[in-house]
């Protein structure tokens, strides 16, 4: 018999080998393009498809563009979005005025060579073997029809659930466990995760280090057969949100930290020692190509506001802002979801140079803050040059 053929389009495509590799280990036949003119040649020399993976941030085509062209160029083929941004309002508006039946998938992929990856496997040959009926809004309402307890929902169905749903039912998960988690986070615990029972935690841990992989959580929650839910205990950080903007302003504006992902350019972030981890934008990191796709879902909390997080471990390059220097190390970090909705995101305050009138214009140098773990998880010291606020760096002793 014929192996499915599988045309999958990223712009990163090579960060996703190790998957593209299980798939085709699993019985199907995987083309993998870098970009949509290559995988739009491959159409035209009359190969058959058995399904298209489309991401939707390409630099060279919008995936709302490709979507027609593949439809109207194989229309019988089935399409799947697979992308890190269906949880952002913009994309999910988009995504709802397509009138094409489509499926959309997170890039949250489990790991190959796990349960949780045969599961994503079985859910792609499904996609195959029966295309969907429903464009997204259709898909989104009869999902909707489905008012069952999150505690309830079967792990094999979490796993393939489009993110916003995901994110109603991490929202219910948490409303249901308030007491037990506020029990575990005054007990000293810093994390929870929670899989088929409201008030019985199945793993917590003290301190980051105790925090099992998402491949472990995966294979928990997969022997369970329930969704998991995991929390972080309520935010403790010494950060303002306004004035951190260099201007004319009697508050002492943030240093900035220089950070090359990829050997590439380096972004500028917020460097405050009181924050006691490092968050940044998960939309501008992933951008570049270097966020593990297995990654689980958090919930943290910051005050009243909630943010959902994916736990990483970097490898960057610092560059020293006064002499130039370079030195590569590696710390966590928490990617935070949806940003600029995010209670971490900073706006020029009028004084900022960068002040647009009338507008909420977001502070260049916040897409991230680099908080004092930095300094926990290396061999390096930071030092703030006075007279002209830059940063520079050292060896530890």
């Amino acid at each position: 018999m014929k192996q499915p053929t599988i045309l999958w389009i990223d712009d990163k495509i090579a960060n996703y080998q190790p998957f593209v590799d299980g798939l085709n280990e699993s019985g199907l036949n995987v083309i993998a393009y870098d970009s949509y003119e290559k995988g739009i040649d491959y159409l035209n020399q009359n190969f058959e498809v058995s399904l298209f993976l489309i991401d939707l941030r390409m630099p060279d085509k919008s995936g709302f563009e490709v979507i027609s062209i593949f439809s109207k160029m194989s229309p019988q083929t089935p399409i799947c979005v697979l992308s890190s941004y269906l949880h952002l309002n913009e994309y999910v508006k988009k995504i709802n005025n397509i009138k094409n039946a489509i499926c959309v998938l997170d890039k949250e992929i489990p790991s190959p060579g796990t349960d949780a990856f045969v599961i994503f496997v079985d859910k792609i040959k499904s996609i195959i073997k029966d295309p969907p009926k429903y464009n997204p809004i259709e898909f989104a309402k009869k999902i909707g029809e489905y008012k069952v307890d999150p505690f309830d929902v079967k792990f094999k169905l979490y796993l393939n659930l489009p993110s916003s749903i995901k994110k109603i039912y991490r929202r219910q998960a948490e409303e249901q466990a308030r007491k037990i988690l506020d029990e575990e986070f005054k007990d000293g615990k810093i994390w929870v995760l929670l899989c088929g029972s409201a008030t019985e935690p199945i793993m917590t841990a003290s301190s980051e280090a105790e925090i099992p992989s998402s491949d472990q959580i995966m294979q928990k929650a997969f022997e369970i057969g329930k969704a998991p839910y995991q929390f972080s205990a309520p935010d403790s950080v010494d950060d303002f949100g306004s004035g951190a903007c260099k201007g004319g302003s009697t508050e002492k504006s943030y240093p900035t930290l220089t950070i090359q992902f990829n050997g590439g350019k380096g972004f500028n972030f917020h460097f405050d020692t009181g924050c006691p981890f490092t968050v940044l934008s998960y939309e501008e990191i992933n951008e570049l190509g270097i966020v593990e796709a297995g990654s689980m879902v958090t919930v943290g909390e910051r005050g009243r506001s909630k943010y959902d997080y994916i736990s990483e471990k970097l490898t960057v390059k610092l560059v020293d802002q006064v002499n130039g220097n370079t030195k590569i190390t590696q710390f966590k970090t928490r990617l935070v979801k949806d940003w600029l909705e995010s209670p971490f995101v900073a706006y020029c305050p009028p004084f900022c140079e960068h002040y647009q009138d009338g507008k909420k214009k977001n502070c260049i140098y916040r897409k991230g803050l680099v908080g004092r773990n930095l300094l926990s998880e290396t061999e390096l010291s930071i030092t703030i040059n006075g007279k002209n606020n830059k940063t520079s760096f050292y060896k530890s002793k």
